[in-house]
């Protein structure tokens, strides 16, 4: 998820709204027409991109491509990309900001010396 993230450029609920049927491995794209949002009254829905631009197919890096194949091994019945280990459904949004933060961090080396990440 986070590579794809990077490689990408799609934002939060973009990626969590993604289906396996938005992967096209042949031409290595993902297509990107639908958003988890919450709406005024917080509550959780699908809709489309916030402009028409938003609505694209974008290329992704054949190692990106091989990665997602390799994610789809784990629940290959489940239609969500990036489905919560926890239930099986959609990440909520926030939750893939959280996981960025709190794993990202963990994979930078430890500074050495006078070294500080900044």
């Amino acid at each position: 998820m986070f590579y794809l993230e990077l490689v990408s450029g799609l934002r939060k609920g973009e990626l969590a709204a993604l289906l396996w049927d938005d992967l096209d491995i042949q031409i290595r794209t993902i297509s990107v027409s639908k958003q988890y949002i919450k709406n005024p009254s917080g509550k959780l829905i699908l809709s489309q991109p916030k402009t028409e631009t938003s609505v694209r197919r974008g290329s992704i890096p054949q190692e990106a491509v091989a990665l997602l194949i390799q994610e789809h091994e784990k629940p290959p019945e489940n239609p969500y990309m990036f489905p919560s280990s926890t239930t099986g459904e959609m990440y909520y949004p926030d939750a893939v900001v959280k996981l960025v933060s709190v794993k990202i961090p963990r994979a930078l080396p430890e500074p050495r010396g006078n070294e500080k990440i900044q």
